[in-house]
């Protein structure tokens, strides 16, 4: 608000000077003299022009006040507030001269060591005082009346198993005494057991014992004095076992372990066998004799009893078939390699698998010098199973109308058969479930025309 009211005040003398550019009396040109008035803490700076021959008066170059919170005071002078004397700080502004005094508090008094004046004795109290170190100020307290007790001559009282131990003082002057810094009471001092009554197989054995600073007696019972013998009884299929002690003499049996029984089985048989559609039948029996049995079921189960020999053909693989009485096929086993194509590029390499076997693979790298319209992979290439068909393989294949792939292969590489324009069947040496399992997330079909068919081996 301050800044704002000066900022007006400019505004009015400027303008004041703008209407007045001629003397009012006489025209002529105003020959001024400056003075200028620098600005205080609170008030505004300006300079002054004065005219020599009119005496008009005009103003400007304003400044602002040099603070906006008042006087800029600095440190004069200071005295130090005394326990009889207030202290002084003198300020003073450094742009106005402006002074100002701050008075400080008298300070405490600055006391010294406690001195006896009058000595206490053990039935009247006794007197000291202090003084101050600055000033004649004192302050005087009572002693309170004390004992002069023999510190060096104190009688020690041992504690005992009844009583807390202590120390006794003698008062020098009266003969009053003190007991203090006491001690807790001790543990019994016990000898050693012996039997008071020697028991048997009714009456409870019991020792006690005595203790020397006291003479109380500690008794304890140590039960019945059976004539024991351990024995072992074996468990049976029927009945546990146990370890114990029996008195010989009046027959307690005191049992410390028991065994629980169990039954030992023999191993499984065949009591029902399973079919194509029916569950079979175990059981296993106990070696003791006692006729306990156990069974477990046995999942339906396929009888492979029947093959069929598959010869080779020039586009497919032989094998053999094993298959139940029912009629469906277990496996093939025994695969015959089809001819086929002439030309593929193969390529043969020798790993560990990660059981650490080494395992030899052939994959079907390219079409190489083939030039087949109907392409064959054969299911092995010198004596290796063939066992992948490499990325982009037949890429940009245009001969191709068609493709064996025995059931072999676990692996077809994405592109592989990639721009194969005219390719329109695919036959698989195996089931439509296998191909799936092997095709499942693969591209290998990418570019492929979309009316091409897939044929599946379904069984003989």
């Amino acid at each position: 608000m301050r800044k704002l009211y000066s900022l007006l005040l400019i505004l009015i003398l400027l303008l004041t000077a703008m209407t007045l550019t001629a003397c009012p009396e006489t025209e002529h040109e105003h020959t001024f003299e400056d003075r200028i008035v620098p600005a205080t803490c609170s008030e505004e700076g300006y300079t002054e022009h004065i005219c020599t021959e009119c005496g008009y008066l005009m103003r400007d170059a304003f400044e602002a006040p040099t603070s906006d919170d008042g006087h800029n005071f600095i440190l004069v002078s200071s005295k130090e507030a005394t326990c009889t004397e207030e202290g002084e700080i003198l300020y003073r502004c450094s742009i106005c001269q402006t002074e100002k005094l701050v008075t400080i508090a008298t300070a405490e008094h600055e006391l010294g060591s406690w001195i006896e004046i009058n000595a206490p004795t053990c039935e009247k109290n006794g007197e000291k005082v202090r003084y101050c170190e600055h000033c004649d100020y004192s302050e005087t307290e009572e002693v309170a009346a004390r004992h002069s007790y023999d510190l060096e001559n104190a009688v020690v009282t041992e504690p005992t198993c009844q009583e807390c131990g202590y120390t006794t003082y003698t008062c020098l002057h009266c003969g009053h005494e003190l007991q203090d810094d006491f001690t807790d009471i001790v543990d019994h001092d016990y000898g050693d057991w012996t039997v008071t009554v020697e028991g048997d197989c009714t009456t409870e054995r019991e020792e006690s014992r005595e203790c020397s600073m006291c003479g109380g007696v500690e008794t304890r019972s140590l039960g019945c004095v059976h004539q024991n013998e351990m024995i072992y009884v074996i468990p049976t299929c029927a009945a546990e076992g146990y370890l114990a002690y029996e008195c010989q003499k009046c027959g307690n049996l005191e049992i410390i372990e028991t065994v629980a029984y169990s039954h030992e089985y023999g191993e499984w048989e065949t009591y029902k066998s399973p079919s194509c559609t029916t569950e079979g039948l175990e059981r296993r029996y106990c070696v003791n004799g006692c006729g306990a049995f156990e069974e477990r079921r046995v999942e339906p189960d396929h009888v492979v009893c029947n093959t069929k020999v598959v010869a080779p053909t020039d586009t497919t693989s032989g094998y053999t078939i094993h298959s139940c009485d029912c009629g469906q096929i277990s496996y093939r086993s025994d695969f015959v390699s089809a001819t086929g194509s002439d030309g593929l590029e193969y390529d043969t390499k020798t790993y560990k698998n990660d059981d650490g076997v080494l395992v030899t693979e052939c994959i079907v790298m390219g079409i190489g010098e083939c030039t087949d319209t109907v392409i064959v992979i054969p299911y092995e290439h010198d004596g290796i199973v063939v066992t992948g068909i490499y990325y982009r393989a037949f890429y940009d294949c245009d001969s191709i109308e068609a493709v064996y792939i025995p059931n072999g292969i676990t692996s077809i590489g994405n592109a592989a058969f990639y721009n194969c324009d005219n390719l329109r069947e695919v036959n698989y040496d195996g089931t439509a479930e296998e191909w799936e399992a092997l095709t499942d997330g693969l591209t290998f079909d990418y570019g492929w025309p979309e009316d091409y068919v897939i044929n599946f081996y379904e069984g003989e």
